[in-house]
């Protein structure tokens, strides 16, 4: 049958319609949108989150007093701020012996780092750690029982050039080179920078009008001493720069240095009640004393809160006293982390000690890591204290992470951001191709084996996006019930090891750092502290053997072959018997000389014998030989002993055919084939 136009129009009309209406509702989206929208979403929300922790500058000195004021106001107390005093020692005593003059380096022949002697165990090539012993292949210098001493061991023995003086805060000094100055880091005395104030006078309700403690005594302090050694025969004081606060760590590349330091603020004189005359205190002068502090922090400045410092040209210049920094340089968290003040210091040590470029944030730091591009510092956020007490692990704890940017003599902070839980060393942190890598474990490193049920460590990869720490990729879940106890970042592979009854070794790929993976996992008895490349696919750990039920019964090495990181294997192992060594935490007491395989260990080790009921303790060097093949002894090195018997070695440095052994007795040579003895300088 036929149909009119008008139907077939009609028809026609309708079904447009229909298809129009069709076509205006919205697509629906694919699996893929979805997805991709959602991981818009997450990212936009891990940028948030990061940003509340980036840093922001104080608008002038009344908002930074004003933070000062609003955040100590409930902490003070009738002794002021952090409780009792700590007295320190003397004031800085320096100076050097006139010597002649050493022999010009000729340039042509000058030994090659790496080739003609080793260098300090950095963890990135390229940046220079501070330490007790630098070595430019001719000249050793090196800090021992609190002097800077220069010693000639261009001829394979060791002959004593000059020795720098630092006083009675000389011990525990480290060092950084850079050409021919040497900047020597240390503990201070604070009354250089601070005059005692008149001594305390009584006012009523028992409280003295100023403390009776010394002003600044009491404040820890950080010395640096710049150094002229262009001739090691005569060491020069250039300049000398000591600040209120404790140094972190220092690191050196390019020819700048950046020191860290944390300064805990004291504020303002405060008031301290008085005893009567039997030394006790009432409570009302305790009552009276805090409330006069409280008014005082009410009315306290800029200037009471900013740490100070004294800089004196050469050995007996007068002080020139300053702030260590301006308001406009610190800067704050949005989320209050304390009033402690993290500190970046950029020193030029050819021109001056005294900083060329400060940034500084209300916040505390315990770990610094730096590449070339980047210094990063860690700041892990406390529990409480009742917790603790209470035995409870703590929970939900992170550790912040802030990124500075290091170009030539310019510092600048960059970004912020944070990671589960707590992180063991500097090893646990480590940036390749702009990605930050960081392993970390939700319990502390100190906390009982008892207490952590419940605790797991991951790796986290972050990337820096619009002024944050964004966290790219994670992987969790390691080591269930342990902590990390050492972690090591070659190339594109994490090596973690945690323990508790046994030792997990993880290989972590993190080729990816959106989606970072255990690639393989080895589990034998005892841990590794400490993770050293020796190549070929080959990495070393240092640590202590265990029984099966963790029990350590000693300090052993092990030998790893990581070549197939889906399928890690101890190849090789050495047992050391009942001793420690301090590379387990301290990784600059581990020599590694590639070209023989030649590894050396400061080693404390137990000399007992049941039978006769004798026990004493014996500190030597071991020398290993590490090749594909094994792990085979080399000898060992003992510095001679008095009646107090050896001091400890600390450190070894190879310098051509000798190997040359630091103890605070002296400087020991030893052949490098052998380690039999050439030779030994007595610092007497």
């Amino acid at each position: 049958m036929k149909r009119s136009a008008a139907v077939v129009l009609a028809v026609a009309i309708a079904t447009s319609g229909v298809v129009a209406a069709e076509a205006a509702k919205p697509a629906k989206p694919t699996k893929a949108a979805i997805a991709k929208k959602a991981k818009r979403a997450a990212l936009a929300k891990r940028v948030k989150q990061a940003k509340e922790l980036r840093l922001k500058e104080f608008s002038s000195c009344d908002a930074f007093a004003t933070y000062m004021r609003a955040h100590t106001a409930d902490q003070v107390g009738p002794w002021g701020l952090y409780g009792g005093p700590f007295l320190e020692g003397d004031v800085l005593r320096a100076g050097a012996p006139a010597a002649s003059a050493a022999p010009a380096t000729d340039a042509k022949t000058a030994p090659v780092a790496g080739t003609d002697y080793s260098t300090t165990n950095n963890q990135e090539a390229d940046v220079d750690e501070a330490d007790t012993i630098k070595t430019d292949g001719k000249t050793m210098f090196a800090i021992a029982n609190g002097k800077l001493r220069t010693i000639d061991v261009s001829g394979g023995g060791a002959r004593s050039l000059d020795e720098l003086s630092l006083g009675d805060n000389g011990y525990g000094s480290q060092i950084l080179k850079s050409g021919s100055r040497i900047l020597v880091i240390g503990y201070g005395a604070s009354d250089i920078i601070r005059t005692q104030p008149a001594p305390a006078a009584p006012s009523p309700g028992g409280v003295a009008t100023r403390s009776s403690i010394p002003y600044g005594f009491y404040r820890p302090t950080t010395r640096l001493t710049l150094v002229d050694a262009s001739n090691p025969s005569a060491l020069k004081v250039v300049e000398t720069m000591t600040a209120e606060g404790s140094w972190i760590g220092a690191r050196l590349s390019d020819g700048t240095v950046r020191v860290v330091m944390s300064s805990q603020p004291f504020g303002p004189q405060f008031v301290t009640p008085l005893a009567d005359t039997q030394g006790n205190v009432s409570q009302a002068a305790i009552e009276a004393a805090t409330v006069r502090n409280k008014a005082i922090i009410a009315g306290s400045t800029a200037a009471d809160w900013l740490p100070r410092m004294a800089v004196q040209q050469g050995t007996n210049g007068d002080p020139k006293r300053d702030q260590l920094f301006a308001c406009d340089d610190v800067s704050f968290p949005k989320r209050y982390s304390g009033e402690s003040m993290l500190s970046v210091l950029t020193i030029d040590p050819a021109t001056s000690v005294t900083p060329i470029d400060r940034d500084v944030a209300v916040t505390d730091g315990q770990l610094i890591y730096a590449s070339s591009k980047s210094l990063y510092v860690a700041t892990p956020r406390w529990y409480d204290d009742d917790d603790q007490k209470a035995n409870i692990a703590p929970k939900g704890v992170t550790t912040a992470l802030h990124r500075f940017e290091i170009e030539g003599r310019t510092t600048t902070y960059r970004a912020a951001g944070q990671v589960p839980g707590y992180l063991l060393s500097q090893f646990a942190m480590s940036e390749q191709n702009g990605i930050l890598r960081v392993a970390s474990t939700s319990a502390p490193p100190w906390w009982g084996d008892g207490q952590r049920e419940e605790t797991q460590s991951y790796v986290t990869t972050l990337r820096e996006t619009s002024g944050a720490l964004v966290k790219a990729g994670q992987v969790a879940g390691l080591g269930k019930g342990e902590r990390i106890y050492a972690v090591r970042f070659v190339g594109d592979t994490g090596y973690v090891v945690t323990f508790r009854q046994v030792d997990p070794l993880y290989t972590v790929d993190v080729r990816n750092p959106d989606a970072p993976r255990v690639a393989g996992e080895l589990k034998i008895t005892g841990y590794s502290a400490y993770l050293h490349p020796v190549g070929d696919g080959l990495l070393l750990g240092v640590g202590q053997e265990a029984t099966p039920e963790g029990r350590r019964s000693g300090s052993q090495v092990s030998l790893f072959d990581v070549s197939d990181p889906a399928n890690p294997k101890r190849v090789a192992q050495k047992l050391l018997g009942k001793s420690w060594s301090d590379t387990e935490w301290d990784h600059h007491a581990f020599l590694y000389w590639p070209k023989t395989g030649l590894t050396m260990l400061p080693l404390i080790s137990e000399e007992s014998d049941p039978a006769k009921g004798t026990y004493s303790w014996n500190a030597k060097a071991v020398g290993l030989t590490v090749s594909r093949t094994g792990i085979t002894a080399a000898g060992e090195v003992v510095h001679p002993t008095t009646n107090q018997g050896a001091d400890p070695i600390t450190r070894s440095v190879v310098v051509g055919n000798t190997v040359y052994t630091l103890s605070e007795r002296g400087l020991g040579a030893s052949d490098l084939t052998t380690l039999a003895r050439k030779g030994f300088l007595n610092f007497g």
